[in-house]
């Protein structure tokens, strides 16, 4: 089993993907995608919940852990 982070806001559903944080205009972002299957992959629930606790301007809403399958 793997682990991938999922955020959730007004019904719209984003995975944080592979890369690190990115700055825009001064502010920090991580990347992201709408598709499940171009989701990062992290070993343990444990890791992955570290990584959710990544800063960034698109990191709100509600932030979960979700099991994939490999």
């Amino acid at each position: 089993m793997k682990y991938i982070i999922a955020t959730n806001y007004n019904g719209n559903t984003d995975y944080v993907a592979e890369g690190k944080n990115y700055t825009i205009n001064g502010l920090s972002y991580v990347p992201m995608t709408r598709f499940k299957s171009e989701a990062k992959r992290y070993k343990t629930r444990k890791i992955a919940e570290r990584a959710s606790k990544r800063s960034g301007e698109n990191m709100w809403g509600t932030i979960e852990i979700v099991e994939v399958e490999e």
